[in-house]
């Protein structure tokens, strides 16, 4: 195959960005293709990515992102073995240096249109449908069984730490043994805070009383099996059919797969800033779908409030640990206005405990 001039016209320029011509003709030919069928994107932080109507050529930026390519195609691969779950499925591993330096994969490219071009448009009763939809097909992974030799290279090191701080709290109080020392740790930054602000407020949430509930609502999440996660699940990631049904036929981009505890693909931080604009509904969102979701996976909690106070502690340690910001998006007010809201939604959770 050669390019001809009127080939070389036909091409999305950033093409180029991944292959030169004579890569391009190689590939091209590998892959039965004609260059005016390939586009190119680079939105993603560790990926160049290649696509046709059918498939999808995934490339690293560089030597640093191989391990997560590699990460990636093991999902993909894990995934495959089931026919009827709406996720890509691994196509090929390709090492050929004619084409490229680096091997890439090639994966089926899915139907829809990622849920980030609907944001603008949507109310929060399409927001709900989305997400309910959602949950209930986050079990379709979680439901996975894998091999120990899988198990092996998706695990995460438990972080067993004698000292908890700012920056590992929220690993640390999933481990099932630390999580009474992550409770204390918290209070012990509520008490600061809260005679730092004059907040009373951390009253309550510092007593006695509240240790034990906490306590207790935390020990079922941390105690909970781990699951294969996808770990970055956000507007991104979500391919959707339509506005009006929010049916979601695809979730994509894999590269973040681990082998963890199940809170971490209900995680509203990987998202980016639309989704805090219905921050005012976290707390019965969260809810409903951890609701649906232990449902559909036939696991029995006392509280429905863990998902909750999990994520509404760790985010105002983000808040507490980010001074130096004058204004916070994911609440829409200052320094200490925001470390007050979270003090607000925690005692209005702890009521429901």
């Amino acid at each position: 195959m050669y390019l001809s001039t009127l080939d070389i016209m036909k091409i999305d320029y950033n093409v180029s960005g991944v292959l030169n011509y004579i890569q391009l003709e190689k590939f091209c030919k590998r892959f039965n293709l004609l260059p005016s069928q390939i586009k190119a994107n680079f939105d993603g932080w560790r990926k160049l990515v290649l696509y046709t109507e059918e498939l999808i050529f995934l490339f690293p930026r560089d030597p640093r992102v191989i391990e997560w390519l590699e990460k990636e195609a093991l999902a993909y691969e894990i995934l495959g073995i089931y026919d009827d779950l709406p996720f890509p499925k691994l196509i090929e591993r390709v090492s050929d240096k004619e084409i490229s330096y680096y091997d890439f994969i090639v994966v089926t490219r899915m139907k829809g249109s990622a849920y980030t071009n609907f944001e603008n448009e949507v109310e929060i009763q399409d927001v709900r449908k989305m997400l309910h939809n959602l949950t209930h097909i986050i079990p379709l992974w979680h439901n996975l069984t894998l091999d120990e030799e899988k198990i092996e290279k998706l695990k995460i090191p438990q972080k067993n730490s004698k000292n908890i701080g700012l920056d590992n709290w929220v690993q640390v109080v999933l481990v099932p043994e630390q999580v009474e020392k992550g409770v204390l740790y918290f209070q012990g930054v509520l008490e600061y805070w809260g005679k730092r602000f004059n907040f009373h407020s951390t009253n309550l949430l510092t007593s006695k009383d509240i240790l034990p509930r906490w306590t207790n609502c935390l020990s079922e999440i941390a105690n909970l099996k781990p699951v294969f996660v996808h770990g970055d699940v956000h507007e991104d990631q979500i391919l959707i059919e339509s506005k009006e049904s929010m049916t979601i036929t695809g979730i994509i981009d894999w590269e973040t797969v681990k082998f963890a505890n199940p809170v971490w693909d209900f995680d509203f931080g990987e998202w980016g800033l639309k989704i805090w604009e219905w921050r005012e509904f976290f707390s019965e969102l969260r809810r409903e779908m951890w609701e649906i979701y232990l449902e559909k996976r036939e696991i029995k909690l006392e509280s429905l409030e863990g998902l909750d106070l999990f994520y509404t502690m760790s985010e105002l340690l983000w808040v507490i640990k980010t001074p130096e910001k004058e204004y916070f998006p994911i609440t829409g007010l200052n320094y200490e206005g925001s470390i007050q809201y979270y003090l607000e939604k925690l005692v209005k959770i702890s009521e429901k405990m």
